[in-house]
């Protein structure tokens, strides 16, 4: 400990980085179960609810990318891997113009995605021997499937295009493909003649499964080429998608949820064609998406997904440790707080740290209580959520200056009262970045929910307390769920801690009858 150091200094010279934290340094971040599933190619669909994380994976996988070492804890420090970011914000109207022309049509919307994602691979691995002239006859037989799908005899100034124009380009191709498809399918199947007689079904339908089969069939080629093109160079490409939910805010639920439904399938076609000649699934193209939980669990409203299990997957989840750790390295990132902390030794144990700089009591579980307050109603705990917190929790601090001459190390940097306080904004921000923002249709019922108690018996006392029919109800309960604003446990109700100071829910259960 530092005489001269005071407890003042240390609280100003603290950062603990964005809520998001996905620009972060590479110092902050925590190696997880889901991150090691993902860079060793064993989950290709990675899960977690929002704010735990799948953002800043998805931003430490690029970096990885770039730097191709993945220095971390890991057998094979070396990342072989060429990673493609498919979805950017930039391309939001020509992904939704793809959804409207597929509509809820899955098996057109999956050709859709194969012809993205295997395009804009080939583009990627072949365009430098292209230009240079070269290429093998393997990389020729892969461009010509590549080619079929352009059908564009100025195919080759396809490879003059650059981020984010390939992309937009790329969607372009598929909207055209798909467009003429979807155009043929909107002709009359049957005919009716004057005397009322159906006629036969006529030549557009039959010339339009014909097509879709044929673009279909070219796009499964195209990607099975592509894989014999890097088992030959023993090379591996990962398309990536990221931020799927935001991407589909707004769409019909019915498109949104084939849109899903179809990249699921896809992941399964490409893994099954890499492993057609790639036993020991080293090398090969793979899909990787990034999808929120209620994402994918509202993809199942229209009909069940039975190869959702074959589907290899992480989900993301944060234990109390871990959020100690993270907590405990962005504190530690600041040298007036290495100093001023050095006596207590406490680095190996981060909860405890966590609690001796925010209550000053090394017996007090403080993460495991502030994760538990700050969690959703499946208790699913959120980094993004508990850094927020503590960042409120830290400016109130500053603004207060109410730590004066204090010096020693054993004195809490933020006051309780501040830390009730931070919890509070916490909640309201959650309520109106979250809740509000993203499920409108739940506003009636968050507007009912205000001063109500956070407990119910069962959905016919809940119903009564709110004033709402029962049938209302149980489809806001239904989404509300979804969004983690309630949960239900047997017939009881209950209203997720981190929203009740927000909802200034504090009574207890209603067990009348």
């Amino acid at each position: 400990m530092a005489n001269r150091l005071f407890a003042r200094q240390v609280l100003d010279s603290i950062n603990l980085g964005s809520e998001q934290g996905t620009q972060d340094p590479q110092d902050y971040f925590i190696e997880s179960t889901a991150w090691l599933d993902l860079v060793n190619d064993e989950a290709d669909l990675i899960l977690g609810r929002k704010g735990s994380g799948k953002t800043k994976l998805y931003r430490q996988l690029l970096s990885v990318n770039r730097t191709k070492t993945r220095n971390f804890s890991s057998p094979t420090k070396e990342f072989p891997t060429r990673v493609v970011p498919l979805i950017s914000s930039q391309l939001d109207d020509e992904f939704k113009e793809m959804l409207a022309v597929a509509g809820d049509d899955e098996e057109l919307m999956k050709t859709g995605w194969l012809m993205q994602i295997g395009g804009l691979a080939c583009v990627h691995l072949l365009k430098p021997r292209i230009q240079n002239g070269g290429g093998s006859s393997t990389d020729l037989k892969s461009l010509n499937h590549f080619r079929h799908l352009l059908d564009d005899s100025n195919w080759k100034k396809f490879f003059e295009f650059h981020e984010p124009d390939l992309k937009a380009n790329l969607w372009q191709v598929v909207l055209k493909k798909l467009g003429g498809v979807k155009s043929m399918r909107a002709r009359p199947a049957v005919r009716v003649g004057p005397d009322g007689v159906t006629i036969e079904p006529s030549i557009y339908s039959i010339e339009s499964e014909k097509e879709a089969r044929s673009l279909r069939l070219s796009a499964i080629e195209m990607i099975r080429s592509l894989n014999e093109v890097l088992l030959e160079r023993e090379v591996r490409i990962w398309v990536v998608i990221d931020s799927l939910d935001e991407l589909l805010y707004g769409i019909r639920d019915q498109h949104a949820n084939a849109a899903v439904r179809s990249l699921l399938r896809a992941i399964l076609d490409i893994r099954t064609i890499s492993q057609e000649s790639n036993t020991d699934n080293l090398v090969g193209l793979r899909l990787k998406v990034f999808a929120r939980d209620d994402v994918i669990e509202r993809m199942t409203i229209s009909a069940p997904f039975p190869g959702f299990t074959t589907i290899p997957q992480a989900r993301i989840s944060w234990t109390n440790r871990e959020i100690g750790q993270m907590i405990s390295d962005r504190l530690l990132s600041s040298p007036l707080a290495r100093e001023f902390y050095s006596a207590i030794q406490v680095q190996n144990e981060p909860e405890k740290f966590v609690s001796q700089v925010f209550t000053g009591d090394l017996a007090r579980n403080f993460v495991a209580e502030v994760t538990r307050e700050l969690s959703d109603a499946w208790s699913s705990p959120s980094p993004r959520n508990v850094i927020g917190c503590l960042k409120r929790a830290l400016d109130i601090s500053r603004n207060e200056g109410h730590l004066g001459d204090k010096y020693q190390a054993m004195t809490p940097l933020v006051s309780q009262s501040n830390i009730d306080k931070a919890k509070s904004q916490t909640s309201v921000a959650r309520l109106d970045d979250t809740i509000k923002a993203e499920y409108p249709n739940l506003i009636p019922l968050i507007d009912r929910l205000g001063h109500a108690p956070h407990t119910y018996a069962n959905s016919e006392l809940m119903a009564k307390q709110l004033e709402l029919a029962p049938d209302e109800l149980e489809e806001m309960l239904w989404w509300s769920e979804l969004a983690g604003l309630t949960n239900k446990n047997g017939r009881q109700i209950q209203v997720g801690r981190v929203y009740r100071p927000a909802l200034h829910s504090t009574t207890s259960a209603t067990t009348e009858r």
